[in-house]
C-alpha cells in the first residue's frame, strides 16, 4: 500500500466514522429523552460501575451497549449498505444470484422485518440483553453490513458514543426541550447515513 493509498483510506475511515457516531449520537440521545426509564436504566449503570472520569470499557456496560444498539436498529443508522458483486452463481434459499449480479444490502428492511423482531417499531434495549445480563449480538443485526466489507466505523462508532454516553451521563440527563416528535419526524432523512429530524 503506497503512502497516498494509507492517507485516502484514513481520510474514509475518519470521515465514515465520524458521520455514523454522530449520526448514532444524535438518534440516541433523542430516544433516550424519549424513553425516560431506559435513560435512567444507562445512567445508573454508568454511575455504578464508572463513577469518576476515565476510560470506559463498553463490555462492562451491557445496558449502555443494548441501547445503542437497539437504537441502530430501530434507526438503522445506514438503512442501504454497500453494493456487493456476485462471484459466482449463488443460491439463497430458493432465490439464484448469478453471477456478476449486484446485491445491495437494505438494512432498515431486516432492522424492521416482524419476523425477525418482536414489534419492531417499538424500542427495547433488552432485546439485545441475554437473561443473565449480558450483550447479545443477533445474527440479523448488521447495521454496518457484514462479511469482508463490513464498514469500518462499527467498532469506532460504538466505542466513540459509549465514552461520550458514559462522561454525559454521568453529569446530567437528556430531555426533549419541545414536544416530542411527530411519527413523520421520527423516520428521518435519508441520506447516507439516516438521520433524526432536527427537534
Amino acid at each position: 500500500m503506497t503512502d497516498e493509498q494509507m492517507l485516502y483510506l484514513l481520510a474514509d475511515m475518519f470521515g465514515a466514522g465520524l458521520d455514523t457516531t454522530s449520526v448514532t449520537l444524535s438518534w440516541f440521545l433523542l430516544y433516550m429523552a424519549l424513553y425516560p426509564e431506559e435513560q435512567e436504566i444507562v445512567r445508573k449503570e454508568i454511575l455504578s460501575v464508572y463513577p469518576e472520569d476515565g476510560e470506559v470499557d463498553g463490555s462492562r456496560l451491557p445496558h449502555l451497549m443494548a441501547a445503542i444498539c437497539e437504537t441502530q436498529r430501530i434507526r438503522s443508522i445506514v438503512p442501504v449498505g454497500i453494493p456487493h458483486g456476485c462471484l459466482q452463481d449463488t443460491f439463497i434459499g430458493n432465490y439464484r444470484i448469478p453471477k456478476g449480479a449486484m446485491v445491495i444490502p437494505l438494512q432498515w428492511a431486516l432492522h424492521m422485518d416482524p419476523d425477525v423482531w418482536e414489534d419492531p417499531e417499538v424500542f427495547r434495549p433488552q432485546r439485545f440483553l441475554a437473561e443473565d445480563g449480558s450483550l447479545l449480538k443477533p445474527q440479523e443485526f448488521i447495521p454496518f453490513q457484514t462479511g469482508k466489507r463490513m464498514c469500518p466505523g462499527d467498532e469506532l462508532s460504538r466505542m466513540l458514543a459509549c465514552g461520550l454516553v458514559a462522561r454525559l451521563f454521568r453529569r446530567r440527563r437528556v430531555r426533549l426541550a419541545t414536544d416530542p416528535p411527530s411519527t413523520k419526524d421520527m423516520q428521518g432523512t435519508v441520506g447516507v447515513t439516516l438521520s433524526p429530524q432536527p427537534v
